[in-house]
């Protein structure tokens, strides 16, 4: 058996039995709550949903901004509305297992323009990199701030974790460990390498990981809108719901699943489930109803963001459909 087949039957079987054990508890809380009480506990408002539809668009549009501003780095050519076309209906390619059908179906979408395929892949794959450091920055931020709050005796020792912490990712995003790192996998793609002249400087690296903060913002704002339309939730939680957005954001891309499913809901819940019983101490009378809510939660989060993707998708297939008709008409 070949070493990609063991790893992703690895994947596989640490999935499933997350999976199975998370499973078996959301049954036992089922079992001990009932219908019933889970009705009582929550209070269905679907008007917050369109709030989470526009934040995930949001989310999108600021990394198909921080994309493009990558892409004009490497070749300028392509009508701004026609790369984001590109961009949004290439998002549907990330639930194909694999990883790569993203690429593909940008690579597709922007060769009708003559956009080089060599400058797509890189910038691309700076953006997959670039939008990982910058969520790990955000959370790393959010949770030693949070740490310092609650722990003032330990502030010595937290605020020099938080300068490690900056020192690593600083560290990560310098050309030479960047590039580095970023080279090896082109070479695995069989793409070539990023010649020294095309590399990005370090205050341009630290740019496109500024660029992709937004999206943190809009994806703790999305999760905030989510449970609020199932229970009340206090916005005073909001940057820990931004640092459990990226967190989970982050386990999912890690994980190398399809859309980072089940890993992605798995972290998420986790982290979501001490926020939601503290905004609601009296609605959530036992833990195993707060389990059931925070699970409808994430559930819920993830088709609002199906929705979103697939309606940009669209979108995007008949921008970038128009775009081609156009310029073969002219021709």
């Amino acid at each position: 058996m070949s070493r990609k087949r063991l790893i992703a039957g690895a994947k596989v079987t640490i999935l499933a039995a997350i999976l199975a054990v998370v499973g078996w508890e959301l049954y036992a809380a089922w079992r001990e709550v009932g219908i019933a009480r889970l009705k009582a506990a929550i209070d269905v408002d679907w008007r917050w949903s369109l709030i989470v539809v526009l934040c995930f668009a949001g989310e999108l549009y600021a990394s198909a901004v921080a994309w493009l501003w990558l892409l004009r780095r490497l070749d300028p050519a392509g009508s701004p509305l026609f790369m984001y076309g590109a961009y949004f209906f290439s998002q549907l390619g990330k639930y194909v297992p694999g990883k790569i059908m993203l690429l593909i179906l940008r690579l597709e979408r922007t060769s009708r323009l003559g956009i080089s395929g060599g400058a797509v892949t890189l910038s691309t794959l700076m953006e997959n990199a670039t939008y990982m450091l910058s969520g790990a920055a955000t959370a790393v931020l959010i949770l030693l701030q949070h740490l310092i709050a609650r722990n003032p005796a330990g502030r010595p020792w937290l605020l020099l974790l938080a300068l490690s912490s900056m020192a690593v990712l600083l560290t990560a995003i310098h050309p030479a460990v960047f590039y580095g790192i970023l080279n090896p996998v082109l070479r695995r793609l069989r793409r070539p390498e990023i010649a020294p002249e095309q590399r990005l400087t370090m205050n341009s690296l630290l740019a496109s990981v500024a660029m992709m903060s937004p999206c943190w913002i809009f994806g703790g704002f999305a999760s905030w809108a989510t449970i609020r339309c199932l229970v009340p939730i206090d916005i005073g939680h909001f940057w820990g719901l931004v640092a459990a957005f990226a967190l989970s954001v982050l386990a999912g891309m890690i994980s190398f699943l399809p859309g980072g499913f089940g890993v992605r809901e798995v972290v998420q819940a986790l982290l979501l489930l001490p926020i939601v019983t503290a905004s609601n101490p009296g609605r959530a009378a036992s833990f195993a109803e707060a389990e059931l809510v925070v699970s409808l939660a994430v559930l819920l989060q993830r088709v609002f963001q199906i929705i979103t993707e697939a309606s940009l998708a669209v979108l995007g297939g008949w921008i970038t459909t128009r775009g081609r008709r156009g310029r073969t008409d002219q021709s």
